[in-house]
């Protein structure tokens, strides 16, 4: 065995090894980031679970109510039977035809392992835009694990958020797009075009660099007719995805107010978080999660050693426009990023560009080597300490709301309440956390903001709930909850089951 290793290591134009390679690699970076955390045992109980729990509820409702493919809904009902779009569900349609085919209980991690499939496939994607440009398949290896530097990404990348695969499939459409530049080859200008219509229905920030490459079609390429043809491929996905939100928008506009966003959030917005609050925050928490600062000031001196070439104009356009593009969505959406730092995972592409850009000027094999080998040892570390340190947790964020819900779906069916009936979930203000944890259809006060009242709770008695489950210690803050109006019939941990009358 060990002879034949040696054999293919040096015989490295055997086109199928240097991909072996690469699946190993990966693989074993993935184990020494994580050891010993097992992530395929763990439900979302760590940061920012409420966005985790939203997708896994299109994944359950799919598996648990045999949906059809547009059919999406999640577990909070609001009106229209819990109808709601978030981004593209071909992912959850795909993991609940899966669990059925295999013939197993509900198993989340069959989304996990999709969702991670995409973090690999941007991965593997980079090491191919690597074999087109770089003389050494260890050249290409070493930038196709440049993804490990970015403990955002590689959290994120085995957990459940529309981020990674809309992340994995713009690396992908970026390939078949220099591709097409090497060969001219009409095909890979339409797979491109293909990856990127789907990219963007996950993720509206994947127009960024498809719009740069409409621009450098329209600036670089001489041919009128090639031009045209080619603005008309890449013009596909905006066709497509307007499409789709005017879909979304409709499907969602049905209820008391979306759980899902469908507008920016400008800077220029007047009630929400202060500027200053929000960028201080950037700077001491999210700054972090992506890599060490002074990668940022490596980032920023290498992006003007570019700039101030006197060749290569193509690459000063690329990264001007791919930076505008970037400032102005960041703008757009400023306000997210308070709360979500999953949301500047698109901004990693600018980097990967300007890293891109710098290590095809190093001509010498050594010297990438070494800083090649650094970069990712640094990130690789970095990433494991952050993640082992500051995302996983034995309990959920947020003071542990949601530990006393683990496991409540065992003990409803115990009291014989059936998996199709709706209930009631008082205190929890998520969309859908608790809901998703009972494995039950429902209401909480997310659903309507007098939740609180009997009024509220009456309304939800005439849409069909016939249970309310509330933590023990907020029972005193509705009156209502007596023999006269519901009747307790257990308690799982802190939570309180009640059947109303």
């Amino acid at each position: 065995m060990m002879l034949a290793f040696i054999f293919y290591i040096k015989n490295m134009k055997n086109k199928t090894f240097p991909y072996f390679l690469h699946l190993i690699l990966f693989i074993s970076i993935c184990l020494i980031i994580f050891y010993p955390i097992s992530i395929y045992q763990l439900s979302p109980i760590s940061q920012h679970q409420w966005r985790q729990i939203d997708s896994l509820s299109f994944f359950y409702t799919y598996f648990a109510f045999n949906l059809d493919f547009f059919d999406t809904k999640i577990l909070n009902i609001l009106q229209c039977e819990g109808r709601q779009v978030s981004d593209f569900p071909f992912n959850y349609y795909l993991a609940a035809k899966i669990n059925q085919w295999l013939g197993i209980p509900y198993q989340e991690n069959i989304l996990r392992i999709i969702i991670s499939f995409y973090l690999y496939i941007s991965s593997l994607f980079l090491f191919k835009i690597g074999k087109l440009f770089f003389a050494s398949v260890w050249s290409s290896l070493l930038f196709s694990f440049i993804i490990f530097t970015f403990p955002n990404l590689v959290y994120f990348g085995f957990t459940f958020i529309p981020e990674i695969p809309a992340f994995g499939l713009t690396i992908a459409a970026i390939y078949f797009v220099l591709k097409y530049y090497k060969d001219s080859n009409n095909k890979n200008a339409l797979i491109s075009s293909a990856l990127f219509t789907f990219a963007s229905l996950y993720r509206p920030s994947v127009f960024i660099p498809l719009t740069v490459v409409l621009i450098m079609i329209f600036l670089e390429v001489k041919n009128k007719s090639e031009k045209i043809k080619l603005l008309a491929i890449f013009s596909i996905p905006y066709i497509i995805d307007s499409i789709w939100i005017l879909y979304s928008k409709n499907i969602n506009d049905c209820h008391f107010f979306s759980c899902f966003l469908t507008k920016p959030l400008p800077i220029w917005l007047k009630d929400e978080v202060p500027i200053n609050e929000l960028l201080k925050r950037i700077y001491n928490e999210w700054a972090a999660t992506f890599q060490f600062k002074i990668f940022y000031i490596f980032i920023l001196i290498g992006g003007l050693y570019l700039l101030i070439q006197r060749n290569h104009r193509s690459d000063k356009k690329i990264i001007l426009f791919s930076f505008l593009g970037y400032l102005s969505f960041f703008i757009l959406m400023f306000f997210m990023y308070f709360h979500h730092d999953y949301g500047f995972i698109p901004y990693l592409l600018f980097f990967i560009l300007i890293l891109f850009l710098l290590l095809l000027k190093i001509k010498s094999k050594r010297l990438f080597l070494f800083l090649g080998v650094l970069f990712i040892s640094l990130g690789v570390k970095n990433s494991r300490d952050f993640i082992q340190n500051n995302r996983y947790h034995s309990s959920f964020a947020w003071d542990n709301f949601y530990d006393d819900y683990i496991g409540i779906d065992y003990y409803l069916d115990a009291l014989n309440i059936s998996r199709n009936d709706i209930i009631i979930s008082l205190n929890d203000k998520s969309t859908q956390n608790s809901l998703y944890f009972a494995k039950r259809r429902g209401y909480n006060i997310f659903s309507h903001p007098e939740g609180e009242s009997l009024n509220a709770i009456q309304f939800f008695k005439d849409q069909g709930a016939t249970y309310i489950i509330c933590k023990t210690e907020f029972i005193k803050n509705y009156t209502y909850l007596n023999p006269d109006f519901c009747k307790k019939v257990g308690q799982y941990k802190d939570i309180a089951i009640f059947k109303i009358q």
